[in-house]
């Protein structure tokens, strides 16, 4: 198996603050539809601590293939789950591993407003902050 895309090494900048309000409705209302469905919130669940193949997703979880495919490709575009890495079989077969994007999720309403605060995936946070200073700093 061969990795395409390496995790990067640390650069000693410091990192942002992990729980973080959305601030952006549409983004918001994704997210609360995501958690309050059953098959993304398993998608997402199961790929918080691992990134994952949508094969294993679907065999671990119990969602039919199709329907695994069909949500992590919605749940991508929309931010909620990303790729991690991109692997090489031996037989030359390349595949997507996705991770969660968040470890939690809080909502509350107030005053007829609804705030959502997310708490970042460490580790999905961390490889991608340190991407972007790489390419920034390179």
């Amino acid at each position: 198996m061969q990795v395409v895309r390496e995790e990067l090494e640390p650069i000693g900048v410091p990192r942002m603050p992990l729980g973080k309000t959305v601030t952006d409705p549409l983004m918001a209302r994704a997210i609360l539809e995501a958690m309050s469905d059953d098959v993304s919130r398993k998608i997402l669940s199961s790929t918080i601590s691992k990134a994952k193949p949508v094969e294993e997703i679907s065999a671990e979880s119990g969602i039919p293939p199709s329907t695994t495919y069909r949500r992590v490709q919605e749940l991508s575009q929309m931010g909620l789950i990303l790729v991690e890495r991109i692997v090489i079989s031996g037989s030359g077969k390349r595949y997507s591993l996705f991770r969660s994007a968040f470890r939690g999720v809080i909502a509350e309403m107030d005053s007829h407003e609804l705030h959502v605060e997310v708490t970042i995936n460490e580790d999905v946070e961390d490889r991608f902050y340190k991407m972007r200073q790489a390419i920034r700093f390179g």
